[in-house]
């Protein structure tokens, strides 16, 4: 089983995979594709960005976690933060003006969130200390 901190980590694998999967299925639709190829390169830019920057901390709420030396809500209230904050970042660049594209914005963050909703039901189901 993945560690839980694996497990959020693949938040980040799931945003960059819906870029680049935005970027294949569109690339042929789009009058300029090299507008869209920026726009999903400054984007995946983000979410690396982002990936290094919460690295560490959510690395030491992991660890809180299994410890059970922090409750799962504020886990998840501050990996949260750090995964909204890289989500927005990476939003900027997927507006029409950059690609094209009506719905590249929408897909990638409900994409985003579903997933992010199935990684924290996930780990709440293998916490088992009671705060």
């Amino acid at each position: 089983m993945e560690s839980i901190y694996e497990q959020v980590m693949s938040i980040f694998d799931r945003m960059e995979n819906k870029l680049n999967d935005i970027l294949n299925k569109n690339l042929e639709k789009v009058e300029d594709k090299e507008k869209l190829k920026e726009a999903i390169e400054k984007a995946l830019d983000e979410v690396r960005k982002g990936r290094d920057n919460c690295k560490g901390k959510i690395r030491e709420l992991s660890e809180k976690l299994e410890k059970c030396e922090i409750s799962f809500d504020e886990f998840e209230r501050e990996v949260d933060e750090c995964v909204k904050s890289t989500l927005e970042e990476a939003k900027k660049y997927l507006g029409k003006d950059y690609t094209g594209l009506k719905t590249a914005k929408a897909t990638f963050s409900r994409c985003t969130n579903v997933y992010k909703k199935k990684v924290y039901k996930k780990i709440a189901e293998q916490i088992t200390c009671t705060p």
